[in-house]
């Protein structure tokens, strides 16, 4: 029943993953960590981020922003070492609580005061926007929506920014799975469940990819306010509760 549970959950969420750009971790991390301890769940969804990652990049890369992509990954990179580093000195629950406020903020904005701002935001310098992310990362693993809410607003063409983003989670993601197969969260338990649901994750970012090609325009971009408001209020309940 557990295997069943966590492979709908994860077959799910990667299907939106694939369909939008991001929003895999968003879904699953909070419904598997009801019945996962908490670690297990990161471990077992940076997995499938990973193979989702791989798979998405390369079948998308020659649509990404190429220019974003050689200043946004490099800032990312280094970045992520500085916030690993700081993370000791960085506390965990306030960036989530302001970081789920400004999401919700820049939301509103968005909805009824969109010319406000929105120059600024796509004119940001794509270095500090990757160091942000890159720094947010490394420590806490949440920068994620600071990169989509910087290309949502530099890219109107929903198959550039998708791309992107794409092309940037797979450098992300790589080094976030790759490190965490050395913790102590990556056991035998995690390893057979990762296997029991690949094939069934495998089909459901396989339909996810063709259906983006039939997602209009205003639906795509309806279904990334979604993902970016469960974000939010995802992080600020998760602040609350630590």
């Amino acid at each position: 029943m557990f295997f069943a549970l966590a492979t709908a959950i994860i077959c799910t969420a990667f299907f939106i993953e694939a369909l939008l750009g991001f929003g895999g971790g968003i879904i699953a991390v909070p419904l598997l960590a009801q019945f996962l301890e908490p670690a297990k769940a990161v471990t077992i969804v940076l997995f499938f981020q990973l193979l989702n990652s791989l798979y998405l990049a390369s079948t998308n890369y020659k649509k990404a922003d190429r220019q974003s992509l050689r200043l946004i990954v490099p800032s990312i990179v280094i970045a992520s070492i500085a916030g690993v580093l700081l993370t000791p000195y960085m506390s965990q629950t306030f960036f989530m609580f302001v970081l789920g406020a400004l999401i919700l903020l820049d939301l509103i904005r968005a909805r009824f005061y969109p010319s406000l701002g929105s120059e600024a935001m796509r004119e940001a310098p794509p270095v500090l926007i990757g160091g942000v992310v890159g720094l947010i990362l490394g420590a806490f693993g949440i920068g994620g929506p600071i990169l989509v809410m910087y290309l949502n607003e530099k890219f109107t063409d929903r198959f550039v920014f998708r791309a992107t983003l794409i092309s940037i989670f797979f450098v992300s993601n790589s080094i976030r799975g790759l490190t965490s197969v050395f913790t102590t969260a990556f056991d035998g338990t995690v390893l057979k469940y990762c296997l029991i649901a690949l094939p069934f994750f495998l089909l459901s970012i396989f339909l996810g990819q063709k259906a983006h090609n039939y997602l209009g325009q205003a639906a795509f971009r309806k279904g990334v306010e979604l993902l970016l408001f469960l974000a939010a209020i995802s992080l600020i309940v998760r602040s609350l509760m630590i």
